[in-house]
């Protein structure tokens, strides 16, 4: 035999059979991934469309005095002061805003459960509250739960 040759038992015969099966584990990996990433392209597509780009957007256009008949021209951080400082409605809207959050949801959020534990409690002969919303409907009006 030549010096070509390598028996089938040597090490590097080994080495390069290990070597091999680590490189189709790595296409495989490869191919996994190209077919995850093929089936969350349509909401990747829509999240860049309809979110991060009009985001950018409105992000940039908020730096520029901005008409949508005209030119814009960038003016920085004078719409911001204007409206931090000088516009009496933002002062209102916020305001509004924290009544909302801190009072309104709240409210609505202690009541709902109040109703959802008065329907979940256990009462001697009044089964009027829970039947109807958990009674099957059929379609044609007949019942066969009579």
């Amino acid at each position: 035999m030549g010096d070509s040759a390598v028996p089938s038992s040597s090490p590097r015969a080994l080495a390069g059979s290990a070597l091999t099966r680590r490189a189709r584990r790595r296409a495989r990996a490869r191919q996994d991934n190209l077919v995850g990433y093929l089936f969350i392209s349509p909401w990747l597509i829509c999240f860049l469309l309809f979110t991060l780009l009009p985001l950018l957007a409105s992000l940039a256009l908020s730096f520029t005095d901005y008409d949508v008949i005209g030119d814009y021209e960038f003016i920085g951080l004078d719409n911001f002061q204007r409206m931090f400082f000088q516009d009496i409605r933002y002062a209102r809207s916020v305001k509004a805003t924290l009544y909302y959050v801190f009072f309104s949801v709240p409210l609505r959020l202690l009541f709902a459960l109040g109703v959802a534990m008065l329907l979940n409690t256990k009462r001697r002969g009044c089964t009027c509250t829970a039947r109807p919303t958990t009674r099957p409907r059929s379609s044609g009006g007949a019942s066969p739960w009579r």
